[in-house]
């Protein structure tokens, strides 16, 4: 029986359900550092490398991707879907530039693992202050 068929009260047995829910995906992320090196660790099960972009913008990484709704076989449907899926977007900024191109990026056992060389080197900017108008 599909859920458009279902009695009402059949579908109201099972709580939590939220179709509010389904479309919601925020990876968990965690950011350490060690002084030549910040990390970051993405928990993406189910997500394949080649639906996972990533970007670096200035001291920022961006990270986005597709994590695919779980499939059923045959006449099976839900009744309750706690498992989020859908389009997501991160980022993570850092207190010091990145090295970009020397940047690596793995994918082991559904954790995505991003190591960004830190850079030593600061910009420096001078900042001339001008004279304003008389009062």
């Amino acid at each position: 029986m599909s859920s458009k068929q279902r009695p009402a009260s059949q579908s109201k047995k099972v709580s939590g359900f939220s179709e509010e829910r389904l479309h919601r995906f925020a990876p968990a992320v965690d950011v350490s550092e060690t002084s030549e090196h910040y990390f970051v660790r993405v928990n993406l099960p189910g997500v394949k490398p080649d639906k996972i972009n990533l970007k670096i913008h200035g001291q920022t990484l961006l990270l986005e991707g597709v994590k695919p709704r779980p499939k059923l076989d045959g006449e099976e449907t839900y009744l309750l879907l706690e498992r989020s899926f859908g389009s997501f977007t991160r980022s993570v900024s850092f207190p010091l530039p990145i090295v970009e191109e020397k940047t690596e990026a793995t994918f082991s056992q559904g954790v995505l693992t991003v190591s960004l060389p830190k850079t030593k080197k600061r910009k420096r900017v001078s900042i001339k202050t001008e004279q304003g108008e008389k009062e």
